[in-house]
């Protein structure tokens, strides 16, 4: 009985030491799983969405694989890089940042700082970090709101090898990086899907880019870590610039790519209408439109070179609704406005019509007024070297300025229609009736002849120097009308029939995303409240719920 005693006090502890056992076993919980979020923007400057498209990209085809994107999102302010990129590091438009063009003088920083502010306000251990290969983004927008700040050299290759050593900081937490060689190829060669140096530009960001994403995944921490990739432009481009309000200018593309983030495209719609044409009182059965595409030469002759005493007038007719920085008529390298020569083109700013004369030291600008109604006009202007430079619309006197400071004008560039004298800062638009005159025209000839084909009636046809009807309606040779007989060359351009009624695209962006939406995004996805008191504009383009982190 004794031993059986002890066999069974020996099985009951047993059994309690499995039964305690058992319990603590199950008051022990695992390891809580901790996610870190992070966000990283990369802004490919002067990217076209339809040139992205035209690419071959597939390191930015796999992020919109993975996320919310639209190519059909809208910079609604100043389509350049200063006011641009500014837009989207900080989350309003320039009416409140008050950056207006490149020289960021009247930034408003205080009131609207970059994002890296808003985060390490919100918690100073997380670390910001902004890579650049257009400087003044660094020094004008960010300046000592980032952790670490880099300014790379001027080169796709050395904004990917910065970028990606600053990836392998466990702490980081925000980090932009800004590729400039697309916008380069856009003002050399031009902001075109057709253009082959433009798209390769396209395809060399896209690559870095892949490899930007492998270093990101590489991090020691990744698996452990919420990573939001934002990729945006500024600004899109039309011919070799950008800054007016065209859609080619306008339109951007934005995506949001991340592992919890829905695949979904935010587009346009569209819808075509039946509207009147514009009326042309010349009553040509044709017109001449150039789509930023086209240009027409004549060659370089003394009758359109004005010396350094010469006055001189021309006119012409012009239908366009884009007032960007082209070359309308002209004989000059529009790439500086002290250059010699002369030039029709547009002030950006303003969006009004102007005439510019340099002579290699001096200039000379002279605004109007707004034109781009997609209605003709009669531009002219009068050249009094050792007076005014005088401007007209439909006839009607607008400004004067001495030109008396402007000396030798002549250059080796043809006259031409539509580019420059380089084949760049392309027109988009119609022309017709070129005329130039190595007189002075008054006041009274010019509201006379404003909307009538020049001929031997005209009180100045002895001065003619220059008469292009445009309006062959067909063919590259472009007939000059004066006794020069100096007729032009059409590259590009569409000679269009003129009917009374034109069937026209309206494309509707109200839902699509806008270039201040990174910031809210970005903030959304780190769970940082966003206070009133910011004033911040734009939509975020993404939902998260932050509760359960």
């Amino acid at each position: 009985m004794k031993k059986e005693g002890v066999l069974i006090g020996l099985l009951f502890l047993l059994i309690f030491a499995c039964s305690n056992t058992n319990q603590e076993e199950q008051i022990i919980e695992p390891t809580k799983n901790v996610v870190e979020k992070k966000v990283i923007i990369i802004g490919i400057d002067g990217c076209r969405p339809d040139a992205l498209t035209a690419a071959n990209t597939p390191n930015l085809d796999a992020l919109i694989a993975n996320g919310t994107y639209s190519l059909d999102a809208r910079n609604t302010g100043i389509t350049i890089s200063g006011p641009g990129w500014t837009s989207m590091l900080t989350g309003v438009w320039e009416n409140k940042h008050n950056v207006v063009d490149n020289t960021f003088n009247s930034y408003n920083y205080t009131a609207y700082p970059h994002l890296f502010k808003r985060i390490e306000d919100y918690n100073s251990d997380f670390k910001t970090v902004s890579v650049a290969q257009w400087h003044p983004i660094n020094t004008k927008v960010v300046k000592s709101t980032a952790d670490v700040i880099v300014n790379s050299e001027d080169s796709t290759l050395d904004t990917e090898k910065k970028a990606v050593n600053e990836l392998t900081s466990n702490e980081l937490t925000a980090m932009f990086i800004h590729f400039d060689d697309v916008d380069h190829a856009g003002h050399s060669t031009g902001f075109s899907l057709n253009n082959d140096n433009y798209i390769n530009a396209i395809e060399k960001v896209d690559q870095s880019i892949g490899n930007v994403i492998s270093a990101l995944k590489n991090r020691e921490n990744y698996d452990k870590e919420d990573w939001l990739v934002i990729v945006g432009t500024d600004h899109g481009g039309i011919a070799n610039n950008h800054g007016g309000t065209t859609d080619e200018e306008r339109t951007i593309f934005i995506i949001a790519s991340g592992d919890n983030i829905p695949n979904k495209e935010i587009a346009k719609t569209t819808t075509q209408t039946t509207i009147p044409n514009s009326e042309n009182c010349l009553n040509s059965n044709s017109e001449l439109k150039f789509d930023a595409d086209g240009s027409i030469e004549i060659s370089d002759n003394v009758a359109h070179s004005f010396g350094t005493s010469q006055d001189f007038s021309i006119e012409c007719r012009v239908k366009s609704d884009y007032a960007g920085d082209v070359h309308i008529v002209g004989k000059k390298n529009w790439d500086n406005g002290v250059l010699p020569g002369y030039i029709f083109s547009f002030k950006t700013n303003t969006q009004k019509f102007k005439v510019n004369v340099g002579d290699g030291t001096n200039r000379v600008d002279l605004e109007s007024t707004v034109i781009t109604d997609n209605e003709w006009h009669t531009v002219s202007a009068t050249f009094d070297r050792d007076g005014m430079l005088k401007v007209y619309v439909d006839g009607v006197f607008f400004n004067e300025t001495s030109m008396a400071s402007i000396g030798n004008l002549n250059n080796n560039f043809p006259f031409s229609i539509g580019a420059d004298g380089n084949n760049k800062y392309k027109f988009k638009g119609s022309v017709a009736e070129v005329r130039i005159f190595n007189t002075l025209l008054s006041d009274e000839d010019i509201s006379d002849w404003k909307c009538k084909v020049l001929d031997n009636n005209h009180p100045k046809y002895d001065n003619l120097q220059g008469h292009w009807k445009l309006d062959e309606g067909t063919g590259s040779i472009i007939t000059d009308s004066s006794s020069k007989s100096a007729n032009g060359t059409l590259t590009g351009g569409n000679w269009a029939d003129i009917s009374n009624e034109v069937q026209v695209n309206v494309h509707n962006y109200d839902h699509t995303p806008r270039t201040v939406d990174a910031v809210i995004t970005a903030l959304n996805h780190l769970c940082i409240p966003i206070q009133d008191s910011w004033n911040l504009e734009g939509i975020s383009l993404i939902e998260t719920n932050c509760s359960k982190n």
